[in-house]
């Protein structure tokens, strides 16, 4: 089993954002960090006033998300790592990790 701690694409990570633009057009520029990112994201939504819905909101900087790459993506968010194997937990290791893994075989 692989444990992949909150990963999500742009679409995804669009989908969390937008509830809270529609509660708080101001939302991004108040809880990003990075100045280029929350630029780019609030002038969307500052050019749009009229999307209003969490869908709306999530399809425009699903659009603006889009065309940047990975390391722009996590400026924004480790949520959004393209690399699968960065943040991937083998939740399930082989018996080689435990020394003691004969004292739970059966003997039948």
């Amino acid at each position: 089993m692989i444990f992949l701690s909150g990963r999500r694409d742009a679409a995804g990570q669009a989908r969390a954002m937008a509830p809270h633009i529609v509660k708080d057009r101001q939302w991004i520029t108040e809880t990003s960090q990075d100045p280029v990112v929350r630029a780019e994201l609030q002038q969307w939504v500052d050019n749009h006033p009229e999307a209003r819905t969490a869908a709306a909101i999530a399809t425009g900087l699903a659009s603006v998300m889009s065309t940047w790459g990975a390391t722009k993506l996590r400026r924004l968010s480790w949520h959004l790592s393209r690399c699968r194997n960065r943040h991937s937990i083998n939740w399930w290791p082989g018996a080689e990790s435990n020394h003691r893994h004969a004292d739970f075989q059966s003997a039948a």
